[in-house]
């Protein structure tokens, strides 16, 4: 009791620091955005330059132009459209030459093609669960007691219900523009699933929205639960999914003086 409590007083001056701070702490007016654990077998897999960029991107506190003005008074550019004074919001969310490029479209296919995988696997463990020839047998150890299995849970992925639709439509935004984002895709597609639903169609609407720092929106965590997933398979899923896109956006800080594109990190 005594080293949680010393631990929440420490969080809550962390806390009072990081909101009286503009720039390093704008990640306490993320709304709807998970809080990201990094433990230290992550600190001892990922490389240094990967971990600092993490770090370093969540506090705004890379070399961009605008923080090299800041900085050091020089005068930068976007090395890519010449923007004068780019911030890193622009780097990773906002340029035109590297959305012409298809940089952003790229990142978003990364983290889109491992949310694909993630309802796949969902989809078919929920329908194995049901399967009425498959038998359920759980072995425990001897002394354990038995756990009860996500057997009976309900999924949206469950293919034998006929005529439904699920809307799901992925977007990697600039972390304080995740609530904006999740609002227009649910707009966007209101009129169609009301189609749907005319048409005899059981329709919803669910918009995902992964930061492009690696920082997850809840409608990730809501959709997932709302899939089956639960307990450490959730928050391993969740971890691969800010992994994706922070991994991509890493890629991207690191070619963003290089105004070809085209290859991929290995």
């Amino acid at each position: 009791m005594v080293v949680e409590e010393v631990t929440q007083v420490a969080q809550d001056q962390y806390w009072i620091k990081a909101v009286s701070q503009g720039k390093q702490g704008a990640w306490t007016r993320w709304e709807d955005t998970i809080q990201r654990v990094i433990t230290w077998a992550d600190i001892w897999r990922t490389p240094q330059s990967r971990l600092s960029f993490l770090v370093r991107a969540a506090y705004d506190t890379l070399p961009c132009p605008r923080n090299l003005a800041q900085w050091f008074g020089s005068e930068g550019k976007c090395s890519l459209c010449s923007k004068d004074n780019a911030g890193l919001k622009h780097i990773l969310s906002g340029c035109n030459v590297a959305l012409t490029q298809g940089r952003f479209r790229w990142r978003h296919n990364q983290v889109l093609r491992k949310l694909a995988e993630l309802l796949e696997r969902c989809r078919v463990g929920a329908n194995n669960a049901t399967d009425p020839h498959r038998p359920n047998i759980t072995f425990i150890k001897p002394g354990e007691v038995g756990q009860k299995t996500e057997a009976g849970r309900s999924s949206l992925l469950l293919t034998p219900a006929a005529k439904k639709v699920l809307i799901i439509e992925l977007t990697v935004p600039w972390e304080e523009g995740i609530p904006v984002a999740h609002e227009f895709k649910r707009s966007k597609y209101s009129d169609l699933a009301e189609d749907c639903k005319g048409g005899g169609w059981s329709a919803s609407i669910h918009p995902v929205e992964i930061g492009c720092r690696g920082f997850v929106g809840g409608s990730a965590t809501r959709l997932l639960r709302a899939a089956g997933m639960t307990g450490s398979n959730l928050r391993r899923a969740i971890k691969e999914l800010a992994e994706e896109a922070e991994k991509a956006s890493f890629w991207m800080w690191l070619r963003r003086r290089d105004n070809t594109w085209g290859s991929t990190p290995h």
